[in-house]
């Protein structure tokens, strides 16, 4: 499959962000999901959630990446020490559907990059996840992968 280019529009998220670097990319995200702090900051609001988890990257230069781990949310809401209210960007990004297992994302995006600097869309460091429901069969997984374009 090729990557398409389309127009995004912000959608909230229930967050909580840490500095990593690539190296501890795996290892971090394990962590955060583990904390569970996103769900259970959710649950003791009754704020909504659209049920979709969402991982936000950001080059930082030297610095590494900033993460983000979160769940899709309906409207702005005032976070905590550990949740933060946050958004996926709007403007132009390439995206293209992962079908599989989620060891192996980085199949999908390699082949964004490739398509992106083939066809000249510069990309920016800012990307993202959008998890689709859960199933014990890796090979039904889903998830939507998105650059945000220059």
């Amino acid at each position: 499959m090729e990557p398409e280019v389309r127009p995004v529009v912000q959608q909230y998220l229930a967050a909580v962000r840490e500095h990593t670097t690539s190296q501890n990319l795996a290892t971090k995200i394990r962590e955060l999901l583990s904390e569970n702090a996103v769900y259970t900051f959710l649950n003791n609001t009754g704020i909504q959630e659209h049920s979709h988890n969402v991982f936000v990257y950001w080059d930082d230069g030297d610095q590494g990446i900033v993460l983000e781990v979160g769940v899709q949310v309906f409207s702005l809401f005032t976070g905590n020490d550990r949740v933060i209210c946050s958004s996926t960007p709007s403007g132009l990004a390439a995206t293209l559907l992962h079908r599989g297992p989620y060891e192996q994302l980085g199949t999908t995006h390699r082949a964004i990059i490739d398509w992106c600097q083939a066809n000249h869309h510069p990309i920016t460091g800012l990307r993202w996840e959008i998890y689709g429901r859960w199933n014990d069969d890796p090979s039904k997984l889903e998830t939507q992968v998105f650059y945000l374009l220059q």
